[in-house]
């Protein structure tokens, strides 16, 4: 009869560790195993459980299990009395199973009692369960966002999870981390190569290079339409905001054992790795014997590794488990030769207990289909189908495939190559093409030939105009070509929403035509975009006046001439009431006690009306807010650079600390060398509209500055900070601050502030 050694590690009724034990034999060379003392209790052996693949590929890895019974006479931790027993649960418990000599004792099982045992006070024995600990494969694999800045993104992001990318996955989404600078979060961790960048499904190159960590990404120089890595930080940086939806080409995580992964066991051990559990390294890296395949996965939503590993492995053929000492493996499937035999009526060494007939799927030969996976799916408004309308051409900027300029000459040329590119020259008419550029429009009066398929054919006719109805051009309204020949052609300016038709206004002479009717388009607009108006009001029925004010526009153009009117309120919903000034389309709310919407109408001369739900939201608040710093600045006038901080003053409170520490300063645009000077203070609004200074200005200290290291600019942050107290408030009134800021000397260019601001009573 085989040896049974059985070890619980339990607690006794004070707490202290009692260490049971258990043999199933009473022999000498067992009692006294490894020098310890051995009782022979045992009186059913340990029956173990595994259940990790039931025929359906249910994907399901489950924690084997082990149960056995010991009489209790003469054990301690068995009283008579239930208090004075020990406490079982969650004990660990291992097996050692070996020969009736014990001379080689292996270790079988190494678990948790699930609970305390069933005591048999009159047969005096106790049955224990167990089970393999595996919790780890329950917790969420995904590491969040902190929220507070840098690689932890900025606050808007705290929670949210980071995103995981195993093998080579194409198009591959991000999370961005940086809307200031361009910084997009491909990986949580060290990734081995970004291959490729898209704006719009559109290349944008090869990449600019490679930096330590994003300290050194956000110091790079990186040129206009290019982009660069921190592949050590799995971070990608654009050298310009993008046009549309970014995707990746991403060879992912290489952080820990394996570096690299692809294949699935290599996966799988990853995942084990990052949950902190154990794996049965060998069998992992049998699997990739067996199942030589490149797996791409990201993942962008919580998961834990129970379910994650369960899926590559059905995706590999394979099941996966946890083995009786807590090691998670995985196995292939396959057919091999037959087993013992098995028979549903009794007479098989095996018992059967259940016989159920299957159906039977559709040939998967015949059903079989392949294609290369993508982690992005772009809709067709989001690839970049249309040119990109450049203005004139400059040697120094960047131009990639479909971007469209002219040249000295007025001709309009096409950028055709595949590679981002400065600095090539066009071609000089006649000629129409060279390797970077292609004839888009003649100059002057002379025309080119087009296919029907709109391909360029050579030179037509001079004089006769050119149908170029079946091209959209697009770019900034502001660099629309100013002459040329565009006869019937449109131009839709991505900065404003209008599009323009090039029409004959008079014999030989052409001009952009506004071709959108403001008195029948529908995209006339009213700002703020997102109107939410929260009122924060210490208690309901306080009186509290805010005011808000709207302007109607088409694009950038303001829309004047009509009337502002308030159409319905939420009946019964707010306490408050709401008036407008019927001209400026000024709204006020006062004694608001309770959240809800009013309907703003805005009613133009021509009789078209468009109307905006107002949502007042009533939050009411401790007398304390902050906020995020969200605005930049370049000018030599104070201007907000953060969103009012609304303060609801405790009764017999008269003071609000005003707190804006070492908010960092960082120039928008690197070039000329030198210092920009600045200087913020706290302002008060002491009526709707008017605001009154709380302290003086602070300069920033140091100062945000630009140095030429050998034509290389590097830039270093500046860092300011503006500590306030505004006192003789009036107690329980609600009073509303902001935080301003200036340039006062050096270079005037775009300065962009981080941090947060907060105002408290």
């Amino acid at each position: 009869m085989p040896a049974v050694a059985i070890r619980i590690d339990a607690q006794d009724a004070l707490g202290a560790m009692l260490s049971l034990g258990l043999v199933n034999l009473d022999l000498p060379e067992l009692g006294h195993l490894g020098g310890e003392v051995w009782e022979p209790a045992l009186i059913e052996l340990p029956v173990f459980a595994m259940d990790f693949f039931g025929g359906g590929f249910s994907g399901q890895v489950t924690a084997p299990t082990a149960s056995f019974a010991v009489a209790t006479t003469g054990l301690p931790g068995f009283g008579a009395e239930p208090a004075l027993r020990a406490r079982f649960a969650d004990a660990r418990v291992r097996v050692w199973v070996g020969d009736s000599r014990a001379e080689a004792m292996t270790l079988r099982f190494d678990g948790r009692l699930t609970g305390e045992p069933a005591i048999d006070d009159q047969a005096r024995t106790a049955r224990f369960d167990a089970a393999v600990q595996d919790s780890w494969a329950d917790e969420p694999l995904l590491a969040l966002f902190a929220g507070t800045g840098g690689i932890e993104g900025p606050a808007d992001l705290t929670g949210q999870v980071k995103p995981l990318t195993l093998g080579n996955v194409l198009f591959a989404g991000g999370v961005l981390i940086d809307s200031v600078d361009n910084v997009w979060m491909v990986n949580d961790g060290p990734v081995e190569a970004v291959s490729a960048v898209f704006d719009r499904l559109a290349s944008l190159g090869p990449s600019a290079g490679d930096y330590a960590d994003l300290a050194a990404l956000l110091a790079a120089e990186i040129p206009n339409g290019s982009w660069a890595t921190a592949l050590a930080q799995g971070l990608v940086r654009l050298g310009a905001p993008p046009d549309g939806r970014v995707s990746f080409h991403v060879s992912g995580s290489n952080a820990g054992a394996g570096g690299y992964v692809r294949r699935p066991g290599a996966m799988i051990r990853r995942i084990v790795d990052r949950a902190g559990g154990s794996a049965d390294l060998a069998s992992l890296a049998a699997l990739d014997l067996a199942r030589p395949f490149n797996l791409q996965l990201q993942l962008r939503e919580q998961v834990t590794p129970r379910e994650l590993i369960a899926r590559i492995a059905d995706s590999a053929a394979a099941v996966a488990g946890v083995s009786l000492t807590g090691h998670l493996f995985a196995q292939p499937l396959g057919i091999a030769a037959g087993g013992a035999e098995l028979s549903a009526d009794g007479t098989s060494a095996i018992a059967v207990l259940a016989v159920e007939e299957l159906a039977k799927a559709s040939p998967a030969w015949r059903l079989a289909t392949e294609a290369e996976l993508t982690a992005e799916v772009h809709s067709a408004d989001e690839a970049a189908f249309s040119y990109r309308w450049q203005g004139e051409y400059s040697e120094t900027r960047v131009y990639r495939m479909d971007d469209v300029v002219t040249g000295p000459d007025s001709a309009a040329w096409a950028y055709i190559n595949a590679v981002p590119a400065a600095g090539e020259a066009l071609p000089v008419w006649p000629v129409t093409a060279n390797a970077h550029w292609r004839l888009f429009q003649a100059p002057g009066g002379a025309g080119i030939g087009v296919d029907a398929g709109g391909v360029l054919t050579g030179i037509a006719t001079p004089g006769v105009p050119v149908d170029n109805g079946r091209v959209v051009l697009e770019g900034a309204e502001d660099a629309r070509p100013g002459g040329g020949n565009f006869v019937g052609q449109l131009f839709s300016a991505t900065d404003t929403g209008n599009v323009f038709r090039w029409t004959e206004t008079a014999p030989d002479a052409f001009e952009w035509e506004l071709v959108s009717d403001i008195t029948s388009a529908a995209i006339r607009t009213i700002e703020p975009e997102f109107p939410t108006i929260e009122i924060r009001i210490g208690e309901a029925g306080n009186v509290g006046t805010r005011t808000v004010s709207h302007v109607a526009r088409r694009g950038t153009v303001e829309i004047t001439g009509g009337t502002w009117s308030i159409i319905a309120e939420t009946a019964g919903v707010l306490a408050g009431t709401a008036t407008i000034n019927s001209a400026t389309g000024i709204v006020s709310l006062s004694g608001i006690g309770l959240s809800g919407s009013y309907t703003i109408r805005y009613t133009h001369t021509d009789g078209v009306t468009t109307d905006l739900a107002v949502n007042v939201t009533y939050i009411p608040n401790n007398g304390s807010i902050a906020s995020s710093v969200t605005k930049s600045f370049a000018t030599t006038s104070f201007t907000a650079i953060s969103n009012p901080l609304v303060v609801q003053l405790p009764a017999a409170v008269t003071a609000v600390e005003l707190i804006a520490d070492n908010l960092t300063l960082r120039l928008g645009n690197v070039a000329p060398e030198g210092e920009t000077s600045v200087e913020a203070k706290w302002q008060r609004e002491t009526s709707p509209g008017t605001w009154g200074d709380v302290g003086s200005a602070v300069s920033a200290d140091p100062q945000p500055r630009v140095d030429d290291a050998s034509e290389v600019f590097i830039q270093t942050p500046g860092q300011i900070s503006v500590n306030e107290t505004a006192t003789g408030l009036t107690a329980g009134s609600l009073q509303t601050f902001r935080l301003v800021a200036r340039i006062t000397g050096g270079n005037t260019r775009t300065v962009n502030v981080t941090g947060t601001v907060t105002a408290g009573a």
